[in-house]
């Protein structure tokens, strides 16, 4: 299994929203790969304005495996939504993926 973490600074007056438009451009798309595994949203108690969504994937070499154009085609749909509602782009911080190791 891969974890990808995308980590977020977003004020959280905007989070909810950002979440629900997250849900409706990228959770349908991602969530028609057989590989998918989950999604989850994480806040951060001890800054609120950072917000992680991870996601858990069947193996890395299936996650990469998804179309980059069509990635690309998504990321400029929601960025424009993005710019409508909240008058600015949330770029992803950090992103991060992880492993399980076997010790």
């Amino acid at each position: 299994m891969t974890v990808e973490q995308l980590i977020f600074d977003i004020p959280p007056q905007f989070q909810s929203s950002f979440v629900e438009l997250d849900e409706q451009i990228w959770t349908p798309y991602l969530s028609s790969f057989a590989f998918f595994v989950s999604k989850e949203v994480w806040t951060c108690p001890a800054n609120p304005s950072y917000l992680s969504i991870i996601v858990r994937w069947s193996s890395q070499a299936e996650w990469k495996s998804i179309p980059v154009d069509k990635l690309m085609e998504l990321s400029r749909e929601f960025d424009k939504l993005s710019q409508q509602k909240f008058g600015e782009v949330f770029a992803i911080k950090q992103s991060l993926s992880y492993e399980v190791e076997k010790l």
